[in-house]
């Protein structure tokens, strides 16, 4: 009974994941509803192996997981704020939990069709609300909603659009959650879970939704969608759609980076630009944060600068004119290598690698289990490894899911 209501609390989680809004505000920080749920499933999943209604399901998985972990724990030790650190090192241990519980929880087709199944139905909602909030932009500029649901214009040029976050505080983040949802939306259609009816108006909301987060992350979803289809043409034996596919996901995941690089605007707080047949082209406040993030490294190559802490100090005047801030690296590993040192790094590539390894082979075949293993592994090539190169999405509550699920679903077959 107590294993029961475990898991049911843990697919709440997974369908909570999609609503990091509205949340509780505690010390006028929001934390999202999945945080007290993590917290009440954590508890419940322990008590249910203290009291051997479960059992915890032994692997190698855990080896990537807490050298990771070590390599924050010595960041933290050896941060120039070690109560900051320490307190962000509670956060990063949530992390590997929601990791650990959905690899322990989550292990049968069933576990895994109820997981897809609420995920896309959140999501599905997330991308009505982007719909809605679209309409409302024009019809009701007022609308209360809006004053949730819109995220600013960072570095692209405000106008008479709007760009969207939905149900997350980030538009950016929303756009990496949906990354994921549009891998696992073509799993259950493609095990017969979803009919073409359902695929077809869930793709037209979802492109609407992903389309106005005017996110660099787009390119993520167009590289895994071009992966998709690779993997479709050329199980049909159809070599050359398979390959043109393939050749659109990643020249289209190409532009969206070389977009990342460049301004849109003049920047005269930056330390130099770049002459382009007589045109002075600025380089983006991304590409000057890793730069800066690189120097932080430099002069903190072991521990880094303290897990939780900036690791960089830009400053940039951005195409509305406003002075605007960074301190994140707005990348995943040099944002790691900031805060974490050398040794930080090395543990997040060493477990991208261990994850990345139970995708493989990227081949479908009959076998359910297959079609999930590539799907979550091309979820977390897109979200994790490609978007990581623009954001620094470490901290995303839903990758770590995903880590735990493509863990769980390519034990047999690394």
């Amino acid at each position: 009974m107590i294993s029961h209501i475990a898991k049911i609390a843990f697919f709440v989680l997974i369908f909570s994941l999609g609503f990091m809004q509205p949340a509780v505000f505690i010390f006028d920080f929001p934390i999202p509803v999945t945080d007290f749920l993590f917290l009440f499933t954590f508890f419940i999943w322990f008590l249910s192996i203290i009291f051997k209604k479960t059992d915890f399901r032994l692997s190698k998985f855990y080896l990537p997981l807490l050298l990771y972990f070590f390599a924050l724990l010595l960041s933290a030790a050896f941060s120039e704020n070690r109560g900051q650190s320490f307190i962000k090192l509670f956060g990063e241990i949530y992390l590997l939990g929601l990791a650990v519980l959905s690899f322990n929880l989550v292990r049968t087709i069933k576990d895994a069709k109820n997981v897809i199944f609420l995920w896309i139905v959140a999501t599905f909602i997330a991308c009505l609300v982007s719909a809605i909030s679209l309409a409302l932009f024009y019809v009701n500029p007022a609308n209360p909603l809006l004053s949730y649901t819109l995220f600013h214009y960072g570095t692209l040029p405000p106008g008479n659009y709007p760009r969207i976050a939905s149900t997350f505080f980030n538009a950016n983040m929303f756009c990496n959650y949906l990354n994921v949802s549009l891998m696992f939306v073509l799993a259950a259609y493609k095990l017969d879970w979803l009919n073409k009816t359902f695929l077809t108006v869930f793709l037209f909301f979802f492109s609407i939704a992903a389309s106005l987060t005017l996110s660099p992350g787009l390119g993520g979803i167009l590289l895994c969608f071009g992966a998709w289809l690779w993997l479709q043409f050329r199980e049909k034996k159809q070599f050359i759609k398979a390959r043109f596919s393939l050749f659109g996901g990643i020249f289209a995941a190409f532009l969206f980076f070389v977009a990342l690089l460049f301004l849109p605007n003049e920047n005269p707080l930056s330390p130099y630009h770049f002459n382009f047949f007589g045109t002075a082209i600025y380089p983006s406040e991304r590409l000057l944060a890793w730069q800066a993030s690189l120097q932080t490294l430099a002069e903190n190559p072991f521990f880094g600068r303290g897990i939780g802490l900036d690791v960089v100090n830009i400053y940039s005047i951005i195409a509305s004119g406003q002075k605007h801030f960074v301190g994140d690296s707005h990348q995943l590993w040099l944002s790691v290598a900031g805060q974490a040192g050398i040794f930080g790094l090395m543990a997040i590539c060493f477990l991208c690698y261990f994850v990345y390894k139970k995708a493989l082979p990227l081949k479908f075949d009959k076998n359910p289990q297959a079609i999930l293993r590539v799907s979550f592994g091309l979820a977390f090539v897109g979200a994790f490894l490609y978007q990581g190169l623009g954001g620094s999405f470490e901290d995303a509550r839903h990758l770590w899911v995903l880590i735990g699920l493509l863990a769980s679903f390519g034990e047999e077959s690394s």
